[in-house]
């Protein structure tokens, strides 16, 4: 698989990280919510390279249902498939805390990305570093996410 941070000295800081928000909506309402949950998606690029997409969803005052972030790492060059990126997920909760887990019940887009990472496969290894790199970008940069940042017991 492609990994752009190989070609890195170090790894970036997130402030270093850009994030373009691609869009956003309004979905049903979530198993045990009364709220309809609300989606926003989009890249995030070190420079002109694209590192990352995501999409993260959760239930607007709410936060005792945790936000639901996917992050797609991988190839996004021109040409590249499916087959070249890895879903990562993660749970966002009210102390203002990232969990990894499993993504396999997780973002049903075979289109993206076809490997879909345990959280076996992510703790403790070196992509951690990097999916919370990018997790910390989007929670801080991405404009739509002003509620959930707010998040606090």
């Amino acid at each position: 698989m492609f990994d752009f941070f190989t070609h890195l000295e170090r790894l970036p800081d997130w402030t270093q990280l850009d994030v373009e928000s691609t869009g956003t909506r309004q979905l049903g309402q979530s198993p045990g919510s009364q709220v309809p949950a609300q989606l926003t998606w989009g890249y995030v690029l070190f420079g002109k390279k694209i590192l990352a997409a995501y999409g993260v969803e959760w239930c607007p005052g709410r936060p005792d249902l945790r936000a639901h972030f996917n992050i797609i790492l991988g190839n996004w060059r021109e040409g590249s498939t499916p087959d070249q990126r890895q879903l990562v997920s993660l749970d966002f909760n009210n102390a203002g805390e990232f969990m990894v887990v499993d993504a396999i019940n997780r973002l049903d887009a075979p289109t993206v990305a076809t490997k879909r990472l345990l959280r076996t496969q992510v703790v403790g290894k070196p992509v951690a570093r990097k999916i919370f790199l990018i997790a910390d970008a989007i929670i801080m940069k991405e404009q739509n996410l002003e509620e959930v940042r707010n998040w606090r017991n």
